[in-house]
């Protein structure tokens, strides 16, 4: 998992304005997408207390911006703009993402890039486990799964999500 993606071009600029304005409203960008040829942008924030956004924080967002995307002329006119919840399975795309999910229980799937004969060999060839999340750091994460625990570099895993725990 490379957490060194950088955004670039419209992305860039909608990620800056977005996050400034929803932080002015007291809330959290989690992240964004923005498909320049559907001219689509989602937009998905979160309550800092509650890890979550209801509608109400939703709409908030949603009025808000609007104001800044008429006054923008780069922006385009016909855009289409979802603000949402990341939701209960949200994908852990960066470190902050992993931090406030410690404690919670997630899904890891792992890459090939993992040494199936090293210590946790026997947990990468599961290929994708469902474990809480213990501890995280620049490098890894530590995960107990069946009752041990296991730490795991980044660059090993291809993708993680929250969990609902139902």
């Amino acid at each position: 998992m490379d957490f060194k993606v950088v955004r670039a071009g419209a992305e860039s600029k909608f990620f800056e304005l977005c996050q400034g304005v929803v932080e002015q409203l007291g809330l959290g960008l989690y992240d964004l997408t923005y498909a320049a040829g559907a001219k689509r942008l989602t937009i998905f924030i979160f309550d800092k207390e509650t890890k979550t956004a209801r509608l109400e924080d939703c709409a908030k967002v949603d009025h808000a911006l609007t104001d800044v995307f008429e006054q923008a002329e780069w922006i385009p006119e016909s855009i289409t703009v979802e603000v949402s919840s990341p939701g209960i399975y949200r994908q852990l795309k960066n470190k902050t993402h992993f931090d406030m999910a410690v404690g919670e229980q997630i899904k890891v799937e792992f890459n090939n890039n993992g040494d199936v004969n090293g210590v946790n060999g026997a947990l990468i060839k599961k290929r994708k486990v469902v474990a809480t999340l213990v501890r995280v750091n620049e490098e890894q994460i530590e995960i107990e799964f069946e009752k041990k625990k296991y730490n795991l570099a980044f660059e090993i895993i291809k993708k993680a999500n929250l969990e609902a725990t139902i």
